[in-house]
């Protein structure tokens, strides 16, 4: 590779000796001249110099000057090296300053000439070696971009790294996680093909499109950091500002926006879990771990959307083994059939392993463990359970075969389901409850379903969709009923003005007011009065 080097010096004899000394010496350098500060400055912006020899002493703008005019990048990308005729302490004291790489006293021969040149070379080389590697890092980073930035989240919720340790990998990544609260959402395709059933390639199309309709919906006052932990599941790093309340006013809504038009555009269906929202990066995890559990529960609900780990209060897992949790979550799911699968499955490897008694008794025990503790996070008395249904614990180890075994655990499946089904209903049923006693008390009040939500600690979706289950319709068209049916009686019984009316029902304007009305009665509040009226008088 050919370098450029610059020799700056009024002097034309002392000049042009030095570059015929290098272009003689068969070295790769491309020589170029300058007579003075002033013009070795339009070289400069034209050309790309590798190296300088720069003379002190000019008119016009003298070799420190040229130094000084030069853009700090550029004079760090050239190797300098200065040449006076004085051996004086100030030109060496700025020389230094400019960062040069060496400071000569003329006059110079031929042969310090050649030394200088190839000095110049091999610290060119160098740097040319340097920057080849960093190149070639950079761009084994940018291919391996996804793993280093699912490697940042893994180290993010591990807790072993310190907030600053986690700054600085960000930065790397030109990422930004500085915030005053976060939360993990983590989103999934519900895909109706089966999992499987898409290549890989389609998988991550549908990723690519999913990003780009998140960077469609607007986001205000939080932003956000994506990562693909699996093949079909993607979670977001949500960075807020210092209002926890933004979660149910704006990232909610954001999400469901996200899944709606998921649906929409592209036919999809998400189902989206957030976790709770922490202050911290250190707790980074809990967030995660929360909205990992709700994303477990989620299908209890069948449609896709967006739910919260409060949600889904009083789920813990259990065990740390896999089978355990999926034990524990399909059992809240209700989802009998795949819990019997499991222990057919567990049954025929123990058998085909010659598995003792003991173990298999260790597993009833686990699965009894198991069942106990969802049914206490459900407030069931198991000693009531286990009376109930004249089950004795004591019949295990009375069991000898394996298909004693699984008569035994399958039993004890099939009689916890029934009790947490009948206590779901109970809590659904109490949760509707309480939205409609406070909805009819505080109908007259500015809520809505996010207020609502907030209040009882639930998502809008959540909330929205248990009412709906247990009453039959939803809460704004319960909200729009009850406000109605008192307009009606204030229409009948009060000579109030409709503003008036308007406003002690809980409408933010009386047009508004009449619109619903007419669209609800088939008349307005007006006309609605005059009849009234006519009929008591009639």
């Amino acid at each position: 590779m050919e370098f450029t080097l610059l020799v700056v010096d009024d002097e034309k004899l002392c000049r042009n000796s030095i570059a015929n000394e290098i272009e003689r010496s068969g070295l790769p350098f491309r020589v170029l001249q300058a007579s003075n500060g002033q013009e070795a400055l339009g070289i400069i912006e034209v050309h790309k110099i590798d190296c300088m020899i720069l003379d002190v002493e000019m008119p016009r703008i003298d070799g420190i000057e040229l130094l000084m005019q030069l853009d700090e990048r550029v004079r760090n990308e050239i190797l300098i090296v200065i040449l006076s005729g004085f051996h004086e302490f100030e030109y060496a004291k700025s020389a230094l300053q400019c960062k040069v790489y060496d400071y000569m006293l003329k006059p110079i021969t031929p042969k310090e000439t050649i030394l200088l040149a190839k000095r110049l070379l091999g610290e060119l080389e160098k740097k040319q070696k340097i920057r080849q590697d960093y190149l070639a890092l950079r761009n084994a980073v940018e291919k391996a971009r996804p793993q280093i930035r699912l490697q940042l989240f893994q180290n993010i919720i591990s807790g072993h790294f310190s907030r600053e340790e986690l700054l600085r990998q960000a930065e790397f990544l030109d990422i930004s996680i500085e915030a005053d609260r976060y939360l993990c959402a983590l989103i999934e395709f519900k895909d109706e093909t089966g999992p499987g059933k898409r290549s890989f390639e389609e998988i991550q199309i549908r990723v690519l499109q999913l990003y780009r309709l998140m960077e469609q919906c607007p986001k205000t006052g939080f932003w956000l950091e994506k990562f693909q932990i699996q093949t079909d599941q993607i979670v977001l790093l949500v960075m807020l500002e210092k209002e926890e309340r933004i979660l149910n006013e704006r990232i909610i809504p954001f999400l469901n926006d996200l899944v709606r038009s998921a649906e929409e555009e592209l036919g999809w269906n998400l189902i989206v879990s957030t976790g709770s929202v922490v202050d911290s990066l250190s707790k980074l995890s809990v967030s995660y771990s929360k909205a990992r559990d709700a994303l477990r529960y989620i299908t209890i609900y069948g449609d896709s959307g967006t739910y919260t780990a409060a949600d889904f209060r009083g789920e813990k897992q259990i065990y740390d083994y896999l089978l355990y949790e999926n034990l524990c979550t399909w059992l809240k799911m209700g989802e009998e059939e795949k819990i019997q699968e499991e222990i057919d499955r567990l049954l025929h490897a123990a058998s085909r392993q010659g598995v003792g008694s003991a173990s298999l008794y260790i597993l009833c025990n686990k699965l009894f463990s198991a069942i106990s503790q969802v049914l206490d996070e459900y407030n069931i008395n198991i000693l009531q359970y286990v009376q109930a249904d004249k089950i004795s614990f004591s019949e295990l180890y009375q069991l000898k075969t394996i298909e004693q075994i699984r008569g035994w655990m399958k039993s004890q499946v099939t009689f916890a389901i029934i009790h947490l089904k009948d206590r779901y209903v109970q809590n659904n049923n109490r949760l509707a409850d309480m939205t409609k006693q406070y909805i009819d008390a505080h109908f007259a009040e500015q809520i809505n379903i996010a207020y609502l939500a907030e209040r009882f600690g639930y998502s809008p979706n959540y909330l929205g969709q248990i009412f709906r289950g247990c009453m039959g319709t939803s809460i704004n068209e319960y909200m729009t009923e009850v406000r109605l049916n008192r307009a009606k009686h204030l229409l009948h019984h009060s000579l109030l003005r409709i503003s008036e009316i308007s406003e002690q029902v809980g409408f933010a304007n009386s047009q508004y007011f009449v619109t619903v009305f007419k669209k609800k009665v088939g008349i307005t509040p007006k006309e609605y009065r005059k009849l009234d009226l006519s009929r008591q008088n009639g």
